[in-house]
């Protein structure tokens, strides 16, 4: 486990693209970002420095911002409208301008709400074609503050410890969320446990 952790560090510090690369791409599929920005954030944070550390991170998410939108709104609509509006039915009211409002309503409510995975951030207006400057306008501004913030903090609480002792707590943390996730999913889902 040591030198496998050692390996990512060195990946990360070496290459702080691999940290770019992996907040852009990666959560559209559903991997949390949240371990990603704490882990590479202080990776990258403690090899190369915070500024470049923080460029890395804020450029990923607003990467992701970019193109989850634009793949919600056009080659996956059809695929998950009638998902994201059965979801949030009862949060849109009305046609025309009352469903722009409550799209509005909803999608600053999932940006700013911590917790929210990020491809539902990026899917629920892209979905609904919430005007993209509109939704720019919401989402990076909202995003690059709670990124810096995680980023910030992860950085300075790794510099206090041993970098691969950081990296394996992450992992650590990153397995347990999963396995209570799934834990929650099957309690939640009968059919889910049986591989239904």
């Amino acid at each position: 486990m040591t030198e496998i952790a050692g390996h990512l560090w060195s990946l990360a510090a070496d290459y702080p693209i691999v940290l770019f690369l992996a907040i852009g791409l990666l959560p559209a599929a559903g991997v949390p970002n949240c371990p990603l920005m704490i882990g590479g954030g202080a990776i990258v944070a403690d090899a190369c420095g915070m500024p470049t550390a923080l460029a890395m991170a804020v450029g990923g998410v607003i990467v992701n911002i970019l193109w989850t939108y634009w793949l919600a709104a056009f080659p996956l609509r059809k695929l998950l409208l009638r998902r994201v509006d059965s979801a949030a039915s009862w949060l849109l009211n009305g046609n025309g301008n009352g469903k722009h409002r409550s799209v509005l309503a909803v999608t600053l409510a999932l940006h700013v709400t911590p917790g929210v995975p990020v491809f539902v951030q990026s899917y629920f207006p892209g979905v609904h074609r919430l005007p993209y400057l509109q939704y720019l306008a919401i989402a990076i501004p909202v995003q690059a503050f709670y990124t810096t913030v995680i980023v910030g903090t992860s950085g300075a609480v790794a510099s206090l410890f041993n970098p691969v002792w950081t990296l394996a707590m992450v992992t650590v943390v990153i397995i347990v969320a999963a396995l209570s996730a799934r834990a929650r999913a099957a309690r939640e889902n009968p059919a889910f446990e049986r591989g239904r």
